[in-house]
This record gives C-alpha cells, sequence and structure tokens, in this order.
C-alpha cells in the first residue's frame, strides 16, 4: 500500500506542474476607461479629434495628440480624463463625453497621447 501511494504522489505532482505551465496565461493591464470602434477623426494642428461609438452603440470622443488611426478599428482609453462636454474651437461644435487620452491602444498597440492632463488649447469645458 505504502508503495503505491509513494508512486501515486510523484505522478500526481507530474500532472500538477504539467498544468500550470500548459495553462493560459493571462496578462495583468488596465483596465480601459472606455473602449470602441473608431466612426471617424480629424486632425487639426498637432490634435486628432476622435469619434468612438462603444459596444452599447453610444458615441464618445477622444482629443490626443496626432496619431495614426483608421476607421473601425478598435480603440480604448487607458489613462487620460472624462469630461461630460468641451466646446471646441478646432471643431466648431460642442462635444458630449470626451476623454483626453494620456494611454491609447490601438488594437494591440499601446500609444502615448498628451503628457499631462487636462484640455488642450481651442477646448472649453462646459457645465
Amino acid at each position: 500500500m505504502k508503495q503505491r501511494i509513494s508512486l501515486a504522489f510523484p505522478v500526481f505532482l507530474a500532472f500538477f506542474a504539467a498544468a500550470l505551465l500548459l495553462a493560459p496565461r493571462t496578462e495583468a493591464g488596465i483596465i480601459p476607461l472606455r473602449s470602441g470602434t473608431v466612426v471617424s477623426k480629424v486632425d487639426t494642428g498637432s490634435l486628432s479629434f476622435i469619434k468612438a461609438v462603444d459596444d452599447a452603440g453610444k458615441p464618445f470622443w477622444i482629443l490626443t495628440s496626432l496619431c495614426t488611426i483608421g476607421e473601425n478599428g478598435r480603440i480604448d482609453v487607458l489613462t487620460g480624463t472624462r469630461y461630460d462636454k468641451v466646446a471646441s474651437d478646432h471643431l466648431g461644435s460642442v462635444l458630449e463625453d470626451v476623454y483626453t487620452a494620456e494611454l491609447l491602444k490601438i488594437g494591440d498597440l499601446e500609444v502615448k497621447g498628451f503628457g499631462a492632463p487636462g484640455l488642450p488649447a481651442g477646448c472649453v469645458i462646459l457645465r
């Protein structure tokens, strides 16, 4: 009986180690402030105004320094600041649900946006 138990333990240990090594790995990452699909983008000077729609169909805007992104691409705002309404001189309109992105994820690539929090020149917070 002792011999069977002593043989079972190394077999159990081998299966346990194999399960740990072969298990899918999950990456610890930043939970996005907002995610969605890019609908349109307007570049003005050194700024990009990105309009996106989340999975629930709600539109939102992302303001960041100029970056290259195409329509229908996946975008995540990883870090930044959210504003309810912003009046933009650049677009001549009021934008709702706006994020100034310090760090974005476009597809699988992380892209740095603004270096400091806050709105760029030409934008005013509306209450």
